[in-house]
């Protein structure tokens, strides 16, 4: 059995330490899950592999004696795989392992496989999972490569995984446990748990200097919930919220005739019971993807108001996740998404 590598896991100091992973524990790890001898080719940390403030991600490449094997891997890591104090967070490694599990019994969407979920600290002083790399090339990149057609075709099935993923229900809101046991507190009020998670990243951005109207944004929630314009949500629905295009890996196929695939969606560390509206994918949905997920959602004007709503927790959760980080040019793209928002919310119905 491989020995622990790297500093005491016993070490609090350790813990909290930013995470660089080593040539050493990459390879004691990858040859935990595959029971093989492996020699690492190349290990580089991916910065824009979707949303997850408190986790890295590197790719492995590796060489084994099993032709079979995977040569590519992808390695989450994260300090400590405990939850924060605020209601509404990332989701820990091994929540994100229960809902991985759950939804590949419960419908067909192509998550990337969970070789292992590792949060004992006992192999390496940080928690992780680990998966092979999938194939596939970003949607946001692939339109450009994809016929009129084709991107229909994608958008068709796209709507068609959501609606399998919000088939998955739920007896209160909010984000899931680590077992998916019920919280000590659970939550069967849409309208309060959604108001709550807005007030926090917006404390949040305040309490970082961001520059946005406060008073007028509380005064427009307030209106807002007077209306109870949230409160349409009776059933907390299995929602992946910040997946969009990057989020979803397709094959693009040679000829123009074919169909491209969907091969991955790549992460759920979002993924919570709420509002299926909240999907970062509704915001401009296409025709395709609302006729394959079975109709629309926005039926009265004030749903088009909650639609603007959940722009601006998304932009402003995005803008949250890139703070000290390398993700200027996303900070500054999510600020235009909370400016448009706020724009819109000046004026829209909440009756």
């Amino acid at each position: 059995m491989t020995s622990a590598v790297g500093n005491s896991a016993d070490s609090s100091s350790n813990r909290s330490a930013p995470i660089n992973v080593s040539l050493d524990q990459a390879r004691a790890i990858l040859e935990r899950a595959t029971g093989q001898d492996v020699e690492i080719t190349s290990l580089k940390e991916l910065k824009s592999y979707g949303y997850s403030l408190p986790n890295k991600v590197y790719e492995i490449q590796s060489t084994s004696g099993d032709p079979a094997a995977p040569s590519t891997y992808i390695l989450t890591v994260t300090s400590q795989d405990t939850p924060s104090e605020t209601e509404y967070r990332p989701n820990t490694l091994l929540s994100s392992a229960h809902l991985h599990s759950l939804i590949s019994s419960k419908s067909c969407l192509p998550l990337l496989p969970l070789l292992t979920t590792d949060t004992t600290l006992t192999l390496v002083p940080f928690a992780y999972t680990l998966s092979p790399a999938p194939a596939g090339t970003p949607l946001s990149a692939a339109r450009a490569l994809l016929s009129a057609r084709q991107n229909a075709l994608v958008d068709l099935r796209l709507g068609q995984y959501l609606a399998q993923l919000h088939a998955l229900e739920n007896d209160w809101f909010g984000v899931p446990t680590d077992t998916g046991a019920d919280p000590r507190e659970p939550s069967y009020s849409w309208q309060e748990s959604f108001t709550l998670f807005l007030e926090e990243v917006l404390w949040e951005a305040e309490r970082r200097g961001a520059v946005l109207p406060y008073g007028d944004i509380r005064g427009w929630l307030s209106r807002a919930i007077g209306y109870y314009l949230f409160d349409d949500v009776e059933v907390p629905k299995l929602v992946w919220f910040t997946g969009g295009e990057d989020e979803v890996l397709v094959e693009v196929p040679e000829k123009e005739e074919e169909e491209p695939r969907i091969r991955a969606f790549l992460n759920i560390a979002h993924a919570f019971w709420g509002d299926p509206l909240l999907e970062s994918l509704f915001q401009e949905p296409s025709k395709a993807l609302m006729e394959g997920y079975g109709g629309p959602l926005v039926q009265f004007p004030r749903q088009n108001t909650k639609r603007l709503w959940y722009t601006l927790f998304w932009g402003l959760v995005v803008m949250r996740e890139a703070e000290g980080g390398e993700n200027e040019e996303r900070k500054r793209w999510a600020l235009e998404v909370v400016q448009k928002a706020l724009d819109e919310l000046k004026d829209a119905p909440s009756y």
